[in-house]
């Protein structure tokens, strides 16, 4: 697995004695660390975060109160399921389509 260095994943001590660094060891699952300053080693997940802030963050917060983490992690999941199965993306793998029917077999014809 390979995250950044934020400190919900790593300690950065050799001890490595970190809750996130204990669980990936229990399940046998390597970890590496991007470069520090360098984003586009986990380029992916960095224009995810731009596009949930850009497209769902912005948005949502120009035209809704929220009074809670829950109703906003509400309206989060709702987006994720538009970004994973109506949105159309033009990344190298999906050329156009949504994330899901990258997963789908193809249908009969």
């Amino acid at each position: 697995m390979i995250t950044d260095n934020g400190k919900e994943f790593t300690t950065h001590w050799e001890s490595k004695n970190h809750d996130f660094e204990k669980l990936l060891t229990e399940l046998k699952i390597q970890h590496r660390l991007t470069n520090v300053r360098h984003p586009w080693t986990n380029g992916a997940c960095e224009r995810l975060n731009c596009t949930i802030l850009e497209e769902f963050h912005q948005v949502a917060f120009r035209s809704k109160i929220y009074t809670s983490v829950e109703k906003l992690n509400q309206d989060l999941q709702c987006f994720l399921v538009f970004y994973n199965t109506k949105r159309t993306h033009h990344g190298k793998r999906t050329k156009g389509k949504p994330p899901i029917q990258l997963f789908q077999a193809p249908k009969a014809a």
